[in-house]
């Protein structure tokens, strides 16, 4: 370009023009020198920052690691960091805010404002990658959850599982924690089935990967158990329960076991809710989740006595500041009292029964306004950005219409240039075949693979119908289970009966008494127990038979329990009848049983 420049002055301006080209010349030269000189330290000070970056963004990530098991010391880590971003590049300040967001999640610290997470989000959907989007969307879900912004906090989940879904460089803790916490919104919204799926996705997400814990079993059984499914929460309550024995995490999951033991009494699972509160009893103390005399209370209530259950739920009511637990147990108390006749007890957790309610009322009528406020708001902003799309969508239009037009005017202007070029013509007319054989290549991969596709469709169709049928065997195996234990109670009262139809006209009146004295309106004494014995020893004269070879020596009060177990009579009723404390019964029962080889209560040998 200089030589021609120098040709073209030389002739138009004549030779004596030559000395100040020249200088001319060596003007530009000295200022491109200058120019390479700043270039080339702009250079090394970008390498320098990058260097610095790559140091900042390193420890973040260290930061981050941290924040996994201990939020609260990474903050403060986190914290002394503030003063040295502030000259950063932007892409640095928007890493620490969104570490400092995530770090304050896991610390279980309340979110009240989403203006710092709105230009963390916006930053990283024009220049992030697919894993920093999707932490960013997860984030901007959990403010708005915190916020009470249902709809807002949805829309954001379903961005992250969206890009879990699209993309393979993702967090598959942050996808599989999407899933959980879209879960935990639908079951906020009493829309079972859509938490179901969600819980069920995550589980899935965890399996292929082989990080499955108890804890996501746990979450779509406790979807079945509001959903009134028992079959299946029995299912996956017990894939948990098996994986927390297998790993010995008893302690850790201490919570989801306490649940279970509440759960499986209040479906009238009476041993598995025992094997619970026998694990729960190796808990130390300290280690007792915040669920645990809540669940302990209903358990007490359904498998143990009422009394003892009272006595839980004074503890909880005493010690509890949260309204729902004031509520529950104020509830129980009342009607434990109104039973018992203890009118000035019942009247006063009466009371506060009507006054927790009030308060929970407040409380629901309080979140019910702000999530319709949330809604009102949401769906303003969903119909402005319609407006704004549209209007983008009507300028995009212009724009291709324009776009069109000016290449509709260059494909005229080539034509015009290009049209003698016919050799040019025929080469393209070559290119086109061979992009036409590459196509019907391409078109014959697409059949196989669409062949393939029918055959892999083929597969999941018997896959699908072989899981079909071993969920019938499983629903056969279960209405058996069932029928079985209902011959087994069948068996029990036929027992029951046989022994009250049988009994002698003459000893009808110590059966009487024996009843009387269960419901607390009659005493046994000696001779009572002697005649009751009696009766019962010529009834079954082979049971008398086997406690003798079963048991060497045996005391008056066992041999009581062994005749009374043998007509049937439960644990409260002997407690009843004997006066022997309630765990004395429990043990000595417990002790024959195991002596005798079978349960009185099951009737199982």
């Amino acid at each position: 370009m200089q030589k021609l420049y120098y040709i073209q002055v030389f002739n138009f301006n004549g030779y004596s023009n030559f000395y100040y080209f020249y200088k001319i010349k060596n003007i530009i030269n000295m200022k491109i020198n200058k120019l390479l000189i700043i270039i080339a330290c702009t250079l090394l000070s970008s390498c320098f920052n990058n260097k610095k970056n790559n140091d900042l963004i390193d420890c973040f990530n260290d930061i981050k690691a941290m924040g996994d098991t201990c939020p609260t010391a990474a903050i403060q880590r986190l914290d002394s960091m503030s003063n040295t971003i502030a000259d950063k590049s932007e892409y640095v300040k928007n890493k620490y805010d969104l570490l400092n967001i995530r770090l304050r999640d896991k610390a279980y610290i309340t979110h009240t404002t989403d203006s710092v997470i709105k230009k963390v989000c916006k930053y990283f959907e024009k220049t992030g990658t697919a894993k920093e989007k999707q932490e960013a969307y997860y984030y901007m879900g959990s403010v708005y959850r915190d916020m009470h912004d249902s709809p807002n906090a949805v829309t954001y989940f379903l961005k992250a599982i969206a890009l879990g879904e699209d993309y393979k460089e993702i967090d598959t803790t942050l996808f599989i924690n999407s899933y959980l916490q879209l879960s935990g919104m639908y079951t906020l919204q009493i829309n079972d089935s859509a938490a179901l799926n969600s819980a069920i996705c995550a589980l899935n997400i965890a399996n292929k990967i082989n990080e499955t814990d108890a804890r996501l079993y746990m979450n779509v059984a406790s979807c079945y158990f509001n959903m009134n499914d028992t079959a299946n929460y029995m299912k996956y309550s017990k894939y948990a329960l098996n994986q927390i024995i297998k790993e010995e995490s008893e302690i850790v999951n201490a919570d989801i076991i306490a649940k279970q033991m509440c759960d499986y009494a209040k479906l009238d699972h009476k041993d598995e809710a025992d094997f619970c509160y026998s694990l729960l009893k190796q808990v130390p103390h300290n280690n007792l989740p915040h669920n645990y005399l809540i669940n302990l209370a209903i358990y007490y209530n359904k498998c143990v006595n009422t009394d003892s259950a009272a006595i839980i739920y004074k503890d909880l009511y005493k010690s509890t500041d949260n309204i729902s637990q004031i509520y529950n147990s104020s509830q129980q108390l009342a009607k434990y009292y109104y039973k018992k006749n203890d009118y000035r007890n019942a009247i006063f957790y009466a009371i506060e029964f009507i006054a927790a309610n009030e308060a929970v009322i407040e409380q629901r009528k309080a979140e019910h306004t702000t999530n319709v406020n949330n809604i009102y708001n949401y769906n303003r902003k969903k119909e402005e950005f319609i407006r704004i799309e549209q209007k983008a969508e009507k300028n995009k239009l212009y724009l291709t219409i324009g776009i069109f037009a000016f290449i509709i005017i260059i494909l005229f202007i080539i034509i015009l240039f290009y049209h003698r070029k016919k050799k040019l013509l025929d080469v393209i007319l070559n290119k086109e075949k061979e992009i036409s054989n590459i196509q019907e290549l391409i078109n014959k991969r697409d059949n196989q693979i669409r062949n393939e596709k029918q055959k892999l469709s083929h597969k999941q169709k018997e896959l699908k119908e072989k899981t079909d049928k071993n969920n019938e065997l499983i629903l056969q195996l279960q209405e058996a289970e069932n029928s079985f234990k209902k011959l087994i109670a069948q068996n029990k009262e036929l027992t029951r009966h046989i022994f009250m139809d049988n009994i002698p006209q003459e000893n009808v009146h110590i059966i009487e008494k024996c009843k009387k004295t269960i419901i607390g309106k009659e005493n046994f004494d000696d001779k009572d127990w002697k005649e009751l014995l009696g009766v019962i020893d010529k009834q079954f004269p082979e049971f008398t038979n086997e406690i003798q070879v079963k048991f060497k020596k045996i005391n008056e009060p066992m041999l009581r329990i062994c005749y009374l177990l043998k007509i049937g009579l439960s644990n409260p009723q002997i407690t009843n009848l004997t006066g022997y404390p309630p765990q004395t019964v429990w043990d000595r029962v417990k002790r024959i049983e195991k002596v005798l080889g079978y349960s009185f209560h099951q009737g199982t040998k």
